[in-house]
């Protein structure tokens, strides 16, 4: 009997025990709490724009082997932040950028070149990475980052005249790019936000290209001194070609953002 009424003793402690209700310490310390903190943290963002062509990148003068002949056009960004604490945090941004040339430059021959450089564009490929910095007042979200990373370029500055075969050869530039933005963005809801920025983008593009030497045809002589017939081998000289370009544009976009 005895050991009935501890063991029903026992029980009813360990239910009420069970039953009692979380401190609000212990929720705010809850894996789940933790994990839905983390992931607010994280968020992805698109925008489009403008690209407004800077520098050497617009010039027209054939004399300068930097300029870009190149005109205004637009330009479309996709980023992913981490934010940490104090308002700091990491960002990983893509962004594709359009340049039409100049209508001069399907009159222009680059040097050491058999070919225009035609009437196509600029196709900028950009992926970067860096510190980021966002702040919250009331409802408006104020950033700006610091990114630096990896240019790929599609452009007939690029191209180079194969010296044997006489064909045109494109070619693409790649080199390092920076980025320096900030911007500006409402609130609609917690998780989602509407956002104007502007960036400076910069770019240093470049392709090295090497032909080597090539037969062409055999030439033939007279040996003055024996008066026979001698053939002699006739190559092409070798040709190398060093492009470097810059890329500086100023870009005004608008965008949104989605909080995870």
């Amino acid at each position: 009997m005895r050991k009935a009424l501890l063991i029903l003793f026992l029980f009813i402690s360990i239910l009420n025990i069970s039953g009692q209700p979380v401190s609000d310490t212990t929720t705010s310390k809850s894996p789940v709490t933790a994990t839905t903190k983390k992931f607010r943290n994280m968020a992805l963002g698109f925008s489009a724009g403008y690209s407004m062509v800077l520098g050497k990148y617009g010039a027209t003068d054939p004399k300068d082997k930097k300029s870009g002949f190149a005109s205004g056009g637009w330009q479309a960004q996709i980023s992913f932040d981490w934010m940490g604490k104090n308002h700091f945090g990491l960002e990983l941004r893509y962004i594709f950028q359009q340049n039409p040339l100049k209508d001069s430059a399907d009159h222009v021959y680059p040097e050491g070149q058999s070919y225009t450089l035609g009437t196509g564009s600029w196709s900028n490929h950009y992926l970067l990475i860096g510190p980021v910095f966002e702040t919250t007042v009331k409802r408006v979200q104020i950033s700006a980052q610091v990114l630096g990373g990896l240019i790929y370029s599609f452009s007939s500055n690029f191209n180079t005249t194969d010296p044997y075969s006489g064909n045109n050869n494109h070619n693409q530039g790649a080199g390092f790019a920076l980025q320096l933005g900030a911007g500006a963005g409402y609130l609609v809801t917690p998780r989602f936000i509407v956002r104007m920025q502007v960036d400076f983008l910069a770019g240093w593009p470049g392709k090295e290209r090497q032909y080597a030497s090539q037969f062409i045809r055999w030439d033939e002589h007279v040996d003055p001194k024996t008066g026979q017939i001698v053939y002699e081998p006739v190559y092409s000289a070798p040709v190398e070609y060093v492009i470097k370009k810059v890329v500086t544009t100023l870009n005004p976009s608008v965008g949104v953002i989605f909080k995870f």
